[in-house]
């Protein structure tokens, strides 16, 4: 079993601030690639993002809203910590057990 991670950077992850120009943000995407194919894209930009917890309710949805991109730039930072740990393809019975398990999230990867 893999070793659990603690941050997208120590995975290898690269961020691209998009800057709302097609063309800058394509040229700023290609430059990180560097000729590669992503393995992950997470673009908040097309997905609902679902916030829950005891506080829910107690802030205004807007304010929450208006603090999404902040804690994304935090997450790109590094100054989040969200504990991961990585299985193989080859390995996803091994992932699904250990994902029903308590401890850090699981994440299959093709190789």
């Amino acid at each position: 079993m893999a070793a659990p991670r603690t941050s997208t950077a120590a995975a290898g992850a690269d961020t691209v601030a998009l800057t709302g120009d097609r063309d800058a943000d394509a040229e700023a995407l290609a430059k990180s690639l560097d000729g590669d194919t992503p393995g992950l894209v997470l673009d908040l930009r097309s997905r609902k993002i679902t916030i829950s917890g005891s506080g829910a309710g107690s802030v205004a949805a807007a304010d929450i809203k208006g603090q999404i991109p902040v804690y994304i730039k935090l997450i790109a930072e590094g100054s989040v910590q969200v504990p991961f740990r990585t299985f193989l393809l080859s390995e996803v019975s091994a992932a699904w057990t250990a994902s029903a398990q308590a401890g850090p999230r699981v994440v299959i990867v093709p190789k």
